[in-house]
């Protein structure tokens, strides 16, 4: 645990003082201030969709490229991923140090829209459903860290970040794009298989977040395909070692 914490440390250290996390806050800010004076002036109205929907379908496809880019892949290509695997400390601590660090950071992007949470309940008299923003807010962080994994693990098999990003942020807008389709890809047949590409898009997951609810189905899936990516990223550093 001392191993994980003090790496922890490290990476979120080193993601607060890089040019590309000031980038990645201001454009986040930028987008979710302008969407949220956008609906909110013309709806008025209070709730957790008003915030981050659609948001929540957007960001994490835009922001996780960009924040897990240079994690394995500058390690890689600046020679310093050797050195750090033959560290005593282990594959894992190294791949779950990283992620906890961009989460971290992501979370607290994710706090500064308390601003408009307090904008809304000023400009609003009436009673607030605030487990609704609990849950949605939950949500968020889910998403975020299945897709964060993801990047992390594209991130390891690349020593250019441009190129960690562009695979990381194709494979998102992919899923994204699949999602919003008006029918599932020809190769999924009406029937089982539909039902089991419908379970696996995490955005129909997310939707029960935003509506409130709190389904351990849902939960359960985040969790465990999150840490699926984390396992493979584990893996891939694993192999490393033998070449």
């Amino acid at each position: 645990m001392k191993n994980l914490a003090a790496l922890t440390r490290r990476e979120l250290l080193s993601v607060y003082v890089s040019p590309l996390a000031a980038g990645t806050a201001a454009m986040f800010l930028f987008l979710i201030g302008l969407m949220f004076t956008v609906r909110f002036m013309l709806t008025r109205l209070v709730d957790v969709a008003t915030l981050i929907d659609p948001f929540g379908y957007i960001l994490p496809v835009l922001l996780a490229p960009v924040l897990t880019m240079r994690l394995l892949s500058e390690e890689r290509r600046l020679g310093t991923l050797e050195m750090l695997l033959t560290a005593p400390v282990s594959d894992l601590e190294v791949v779950l140090s990283k992620f906890l660090g961009v989460m971290a950071f992501y979370a607290s992007l994710m706090g500064l829209t308390a601003v408009h949470v307090g904008v809304m309940r000023f400009c609003y008299d009436g009673g607030i459903d605030w487990g609704t923003f609990v849950t949605g807010y939950l949500g968020m962080l889910l998403i975020a860290g299945l897709f964060l994994s993801f990047g992390l693990f594209v991130s390891a098999f690349f020593e250019t970040p441009i190129l960690a990003a562009l695979t990381s942020f194709i494979g998102g807008l992919a899923v994204l794009t699949t999602h919003f389709a008006s029918a599932p890809p020809p190769v999924v047949r009406p029937g089982l298989s539909q039902q089991i590409f419908t379970f696996l898009m995490p955005f129909q997951h997310f939707k029960g977040f935003l509506n409130g609810s709190l389904d351990t189905r849902d939960l359960s899936y985040f969790v465990f395909t999150t840490a699926f990516f984390l396992f493979l990223t584990t893996r891939v550093l694993e192999s490393r070692k033998w070449k």
